[in-house]
């Protein structure tokens, strides 16, 4: 995966549920099992305070987006 990609999640969590979809940021510094991701909806909080979210990489999957 490469930063701006889209990806889904493919398990419900306990705030999102299967299906939402978000951007791909980076994988985590602090743990490289977890990714930095924004949800869609939510891009005018990371373009203004740099807020990410992070989850582990298993609960995602690349879209393919043409």
């Amino acid at each position: 995966m490469k930063t701006g990609d889209t990806i889904e999640l493919i398990e419900d969590t306990s705030f999102y549920k299967k299906g939402r979809k978000a951007h791909f940021i980076k994988i985590s510094d602090r743990n490289p099992n977890n990714i930095e991701i924004v949800w869609f909806g939510e891009e005018h909080a990371y373009k203004e305070f740099g807020d990410v979210d992070e989850y582990p990489i298993k609960l995602f999957k690349k879209v393919d987006t043409e």
